[in-house]
């Protein structure tokens, strides 16, 4: 694995190390702020004192993780979780007077995970805590089940399973609804399907509605969209109960988008989750009823660490190729911070400690490089690093050993092995020369084939 001499051994570590990230079940890491901005013009109420109560996001197992909150400004007094499973932090007796100074804010790092269908089938989860089914299951407002139009347009949507007539409800969905931003109106299922537009609310609001009048327990999510610019969009999408995977996403919304990339088994990992709630505000304070004079906005910020690790990458790689291994080691570190279960960078670290020759430290990290390897990409690549491993510390046979275990994996880049310079301590030992041998025929002859192929084809 050494990048020491040509350019394209620094292409080929910054390709792996994206796939890895990009492709880690998806995984996300972002910093989200919430900000109460409150603010009193009348000199008279200076010193009056308020509570204020803030939703925020939290664990929800497989689906998100908080991983720290912070206070920029002033200690909420307490946390309150409510029967319905939402946070709220509550500031206590605050003056309008600290408010000039301070800003009520929170700032909480979280990782999301995609579960969407296509996850959900590799890595089934149920939450213990969350079968509660019969509830969304329910004719209630908004979600009229029962409704003589919900009822016939449900009769028409079958399937030999229930993800089959699943399908076919978020297909209906999408097909004859348009997007049109009602702002605050209170529309519900049945006025969604009778118009035949909506926004994210009447999408879900439909989904779920035509779910249930089939028998299938389904719910709204209400949560936030972290955008590309830093600002935070409020959302609202569907979960479906299967037994078999526990509660699963659904975006009718964006799947109606003229460049989809989200399907009905598939969608980007964007979505922080604050309630399963159709009714939930953010803010709570009881000064709203009293008629005192102040103003109070929300505002939501976000910051993806996923590119603050791209480019740390980048400069990772760039110590790394100008032999500065102390700071690549160190910027590794920082990295495997970030993304604790990376196989490629657990497999990085272990050959840069390989080559500053403390073997004892890059072992473990190659050891947890393999086992945190779950697709067959990320097994060969931890493969093929074990074998950089045992050849910078001079055993050609387990170098041989692993080198033939990451081909069987399917790792397939022979020019990067016969030029790779962290076998050069091996690269006279026989073994190793004659795989290197049959690696060339083996080349060689499916480079024939792939011509012949071609011919064949004209």
């Amino acid at each position: 694995m050494s990048f020491l001499q040509p350019s394209y051994f620094l292409h080929f570590i910054v390709c792996v190390l994206y796939i890895s990230f990009s492709s880690a079940s998806a995984q996300r890491e972002i910093i989200l702020k919430r900000a109460l901005l409150i603010k009193s013009d009348n000199p008279d109420y200076s010193l009056h004192r308020c509570d204020y109560a803030l939703l925020v996001p939290a664990d929800r197992p497989g689906k998100q993780t908080i991983l720290e909150y912070k206070y920029p400004s002033l200690q909420p007094n307490h946390v309150k979780k409510t029967e319905s499973s939402e946070y709220y932090l509550n500031w206590k007796n605050i003056s309008f007077s600290q408010l000039n100074k301070n800003i009520l804010e929170v700032s909480i790092r979280l990782k999301l995970f995609k579960y969407d269908l296509n996850t959900a089938k590799i890595k089934p989860l149920i939450d213990a805590s969350d079968l509660d089914t019969l509830l969304y299951l329910k004719d209630e407002e908004n979600f009229r089940s029962k409704a003589k139009s919900i009822q016939q347009v449900a009769s028409g949507l079958t399937g030999n399973n229930r993800e089959d007539i699943v399908r076919a409800v978020f297909n209906y969905v999408v097909k004859s609804l348009d997007y049109h931003i009602f702002f605050y109106q209170d529309r519900g299922a049945k006025q969604a399907l009778k118009d035949g537009k909506g926004d994210c609310t009447e999408y879900s609001e439909l989904m779920i509605t035509l779910c249930r009048a089939k028998k299938i327990p389904a719910r709204i999510v209400m949560g936030l969209i972290p955008k590309i610019n830093g600002e935070i969009g409020h959302h609202n999408w569907v979960e479906v109960f299967f037994p078999q995977y526990g509660w699963v996403a659904f975006d009718p919304t964006w799947a109606d988008h003229p460049k989809a990339t989200t399907t009905f088994s598939s969608m980007k990992n964007t979505y922080v989750q604050l309630s399963n709630k159709r009714y939930i505000t953010s803010i709570l304070c009881p000064c709203y009823s009293k008629g005192i004079p102040f103003g109070i906005r929300l505002r939501d910020t976000c910051e993806d660490l996923q590119k603050n690790i791209s480019s740390k990458i980048k400069e990772m790689v760039s110590y790394y190729n100008s032999n500065n291994l102390p700071k690549a080691a160190s910027l590794a570190d920082s990295l495997l911070s970030y993304e604790p279960d990376n196989s490629t960078l657990w497999s990085f670290r272990g050959v840069i400690y390989a080559r500053l020759e403390n073997f004892e430290k890059g072992f473990e990290c190659m050891a947890t490089s393999l086992k945190n390897s779950d697709s067959r990409e990320e097994k060969n690549q931890s493969l093929y690093a074990f074998s950089n491993f045992y050849a910078l510390k001079g055993e050609g046979e387990n170098a041989v050993k692993y080198l033939q275990d990451a081909l069987e994996f399917g790792f397939a880049n022979y020019e990067h092995i016969y030029a790779d310079k962290d076998f050069d301590k091996i690269k006279e030992y026989p073994p190793f020369v004659k795989l290197l041998e049959e690696l060339k025929i083996k080349q060689k002859n499916e480079a024939a084939a792939k011509q012949a192929g071609k011919e064949k084809e004209k």
